[in-house]
């Protein structure tokens, strides 16, 4: 069954429903963010017969973007992901679906929407492009950095997400070789995404790079992608807010003679992934009505530094076409 890129509520409502034609007991997902939230949302739709995008409103609380799940949620659906992709949304509490309505991405929350198994095999990622494979990993390091320069973090969180920012950061670019080695980094990466969820996982909130990319992602961008724009950037702009075992933490880990946000942004061009918004599309003229959306978002208010819109809107518009001069 086919899921639409950033899983649009009328494509997990179509899958629900065959599910429910043909009375299927376990789902098993091969693929990416989307179809590991797609699985989420097929819980959501089937438990309380969802047929369209207001029966996935009736969570939706003021004008955030992410809602809490009925606690009384359940469901016997058995959901097992085989992830193709470094973003670790199989490890994650949250259900990604983009309101075909109103054309944003919502999140809804609820601890029993993680899938019951998750599988990782490295074989398996080598049949993905390879463009999605290295931006989601440096999604899986966005998270990791977030985690640790989130004022709601702890040191288990902390400690985990640096072993994952060194496991991706050593292996990412090595897993695209063709030899035996590549699946040995392939393996490595794997598991550094899984490491890089650990913040979510105990109810941490990431910052605004997240934040920023939800919107990003509802106008077409790739989640990976959006974190090769931000990150950096989100990274400076809170530098002087961070504790000194912040910056500490990532001193650890991006080592040398530049601070963090260059570094990791060196990283990124070395991986040859987009950093501005011209090379993904993005107009100018709607980068206005995206810092205002960015603002109603749960990990944009998180974030260590305070995001108004007019400083969300100045961020954007630095980065358009010439990243490298805003750092």
């Amino acid at each position: 069954m086919e899921i639409e890129q950033h899983t649009t509520d009328r494509s997990c409502i179509r899958a629900a429903n065959l599910i429910k034609e043909s009375k299927c007991k376990c789902v098993v997902t091969l693929g990416g963010g989307s179809i590991t939230d797609a699985a989420k949302a097929i819980r959501l739709c089937i438990t309380y017969n969802i047929q369209d995008s207001s029966g996935f409103q009736r969570f939706h609380r003021d004008s955030n973007l992410f809602s809490l799940v009925s606690a009384d949620f359940d469901s016997d659906l058995l959901v097992i992901n085989v992830p193709t992709t470094l973003s670790a949304g199989e490890f994650s509490l949250i259900a990604g679906v983009k309101d075909t309505q109103k054309g944003l991405k919502f999140g809804y929350l609820h601890d029993k929407l993680v899938a019951d198994v998750v599988i990782l095999d490295p074989s398996v990622t080598l049949y993905t492009p390879e463009y999605l494979w290295i931006s989601s990993g440096v999604r899986a390091i966005d998270h990791s950095i977030e985690t640790i320069c989130s004022p709601m973090s702890n040191i288990l969180a902390d400690t985990v997400c640096k072993k994952s920012l060194k496991l991706l950061l050593e292996n990412l670019k090595k897993s695209t070789a063709t030899d035996s080695s590549g699946i040995e980094a392939r393996r490595n990466c794997l598991l550094g995404a899984w490491l890089s969820i650990t913040g979510l996982t105990q109810s941490v909130p990431l910052g605004g790079s997240h934040g920023i990319g939800h919107i990003l992602g509802a106008y077409g961008i790739i989640h990976g992608h959006t974190s090769c724009i931000m990150a950096p950037h989100i990274i400076k702009y809170n530098w002087d807010a961070m504790t000194p075992s912040m910056k500490a933490d990532l001193g650890d880990v991006f080592s040398g003679e530049q601070l963090p946000y260059n570094a990791l942004f060196e990283f990124i061009k070395d991986l040859k992934m987009p950093q501005t918004l011209e090379e993904v599309s993005i107009k100018k003229e709607d980068i206005a009505s995206m810092a205002q959306q960015a603002t109603h978002d749960d990990f944009t208010q998180a974030n260590l530094r305070p995001l108004t819109a007019a400083k969300i809107e100045e961020i954007l518009s630095n980065i358009y076409s010439n990243a490298e001069s805003a750092l």
